[in-house]
């Protein structure tokens, strides 16, 4: 018997000798200690978990976790660990490691539509200083504010393809809708640009001023846009696709053309469809290729450097330490790696996301994912701080 089949008989026998019938315990703590000791070690391979050290860290789970009141949100140890083994099972060709479910901390329900894009606002908005009377811009991620673009109608779930209008609301962090902005084209991909919201049209890219008017940037010819992101640098990344090519083209806020980025040094396109696009605290260039189902890094001068793949309609971005964070649409988990592309594991809250489209980071390891169908954004802590 192999080690992967004995990781799952011990973790099994476990379950049926009920060693953790009785144990409940508040998030975000599932399986920490069984967890915490296999994260490092890979499930299969010479060095594996064996069923004695799995059934001494049953002990030492009972022996941590305190005795609490169950709940309604609470899960038991056992379905945690049921969990793990379904995990296990799924990914025992490809020895992945073992995954850490994720507490949600809040869920927003918003009011329309499903969210498609989605970003973060702490610059343009303020608040008023109760002792000067004053207006000072907000210091902290968790007061404000969360942008999101929704469809106007909620008949046909990410239906991009429809001519329909749609909404750019603003919300803070408990849900409530402080601001909203009409939008007539795709809308789809949305960034913070020098404090202001800009998104893609069909073949340009657009900005939302203070007085809420949009203004046209500036244009892309017969190049039509999708993902943009704003740079270190100052200048706007955008993802652009004609026929059947596809190219990454930095642009400076008048629209000058500073770099275009298409083909490795093999001369073959590095890109089938570029859709998402974010830039890493080391300068990499991070696209979701659609067509290719992976993402597909770059350094600043344009060098490819890694791909993930595995990965349908997904969204990419960062966080200040250089994780990669990228939503799997079609397999409804966030995938979590490190500057590199190597795989670190996958973020999945209690409860489960569905179908995962927008995401972004709030600071604090926490992140925002909006779920696509539902309308809901999901506030998940995915680092301890």
């Amino acid at each position: 018997m192999d080690h992967n089949h004995v990781l799952e008989h011990s973790l099994h026998q476990l379950l049926r000798e009920n060693h953790f019938k009785n144990i409940n315990f508040p998030a975000p703590h599932p399986v920490t200690a069984l967890v915490g000791l296999t994260k490092k070690r890979r499930l299969a391979g010479p060095n594996a978990l064996s069923r004695k050290q799995l059934m001494h860290m049953s002990d030492r789970c009972k022996e941590r976790i305190p005795m609490v009141r169950k709940r309604k949100h609470m899960k038991t140890k056992r379905q945690h660990i049921r969990s793990i083994v379904i995990c296990h099972l799924k990914q025992r060709r490809k020895g992945l490691f073992a995954v850490r479910t994720q507490r949600i901390k809040k869920r927003v329900k918003l009011q329309v539509g499903q969210i498609v894009g989605l970003t973060i606002n702490n610059i343009f908005m303020k608040k008023k200083n109760n002792k000067t009377n004053t207006l000072r811009p907000i210091s902290s991620l968790r007061s404000f504010a969360l942008g999101l673009i929704l469809e106007s109608q909620a008949d046909t779930a990410c239906d991009m393809e429809k001519d329909k209008s749609r909404e750019l609301k603003l919300f803070d962090l408990q849900g409530h809708l402080h601001h909203t902005v009409s939008i007539t084209k795709k809308g789809m991909f949305i960034c913070m640009y020098n404090k202001q919201v800009v998104y893609t049209g069909i073949n340009d890219v657009r900005m939302i001023s203070d007085t809420d008017t949009v203004v046209t940037m500036f244009t892309t010819g017969d190049w039509e846009t999708y993902g943009v992101t704003g740079t270190a640098s100052g200048d706007l990344l955008v993802c652009l696709r004609k026929d059947d090519q596809s190219k990454v083209v930095r642009y400076s806020s008048t629209g000058t053309v500073l770099q275009e980025i298409q083909y490795d040094s093999q001369c073959q396109p590095l890109y089938k469809n570029a859709v998402y696009i974010t830039e890493n605290v080391n300068a990499d260039i991070i696209v979701t290729d659609w067509e290719k189902d992976a993402v597909i890094a770059v350094d600043r001068l344009g060098i490819f450097r890694y791909s993930y793949s595995d990965v349908t309609g997904s969204t990419v971005t960062t966080d200040s330490v250089g994780h990669v964070i990228v939503t799997d649409f079609g397999g409804s988990k966030v995938h979590m790696l490190d500057r590199d592309g190597r795989f670190l594991r996958y973020i999945i809250p209690e409860g489960g996301i569905n179908v995962p489209r927008s995401v972004c980071i709030l600071g604090d390891g926490e992140m925002m994912v909006g779920e696509c169908k539902t309308g809901i954004a999901k506030r998940i802590k995915y680092l301890k701080e």
